[in-house]
């Protein structure tokens, strides 16, 4: 692993996934009910009404908010949350390979049965 994607992992970009699954893991626990993309954009509402995005992040929070497979999964809700904050996108191969290695590596390391396919 190189230094600038073992930064990465231990910054932002970990942080961000590792604070999805903790909300994910809490909210299934209190509301075990609710289907996982309920909960997902819960956590997405909520990171948004707590902090809003900044103007030049707006119009990627409103594309994620519409788009339905931000719900999907933890790993597209990470990754939309990437491109949201840190203009993270395919358009940038290597960061955009770099941060979803780091999802998917802290998404296995830490609730690998939240590990769904892409």
């Amino acid at each position: 692993m190189g230094i600038l994607k073992w930064l990465q992992k231990k910054g932002s970009v970990g942080s961000i996934v590792r604070t999805v699954i903790k909300q994910y893991k809490f909210l299934k626990k209190k509301n075990p009910e609710l289907e996982d993309d309920e909960i997902l954009e819960m956590i997405f509402e909520n990171r948004y009404k707590a902090m809003r995005p900044k103007s030049s992040e707006k119009e990627r929070h409103l594309f994620a908010m519409a788009d339905s497979r931000t719900y999907e999964s933890v790993r597209n809700l990470s990754m939309a949350i990437l491109n949201i904050e840190m203009n993270v996108n395919s358009s940038n191969d290597n960061l955009y390979n770099n941060c979803s290695d780091i999802v998917d590596e802290e998404i296995q390391r830490l609730a690998p049965e939240l590990n769904k396919p892409i």
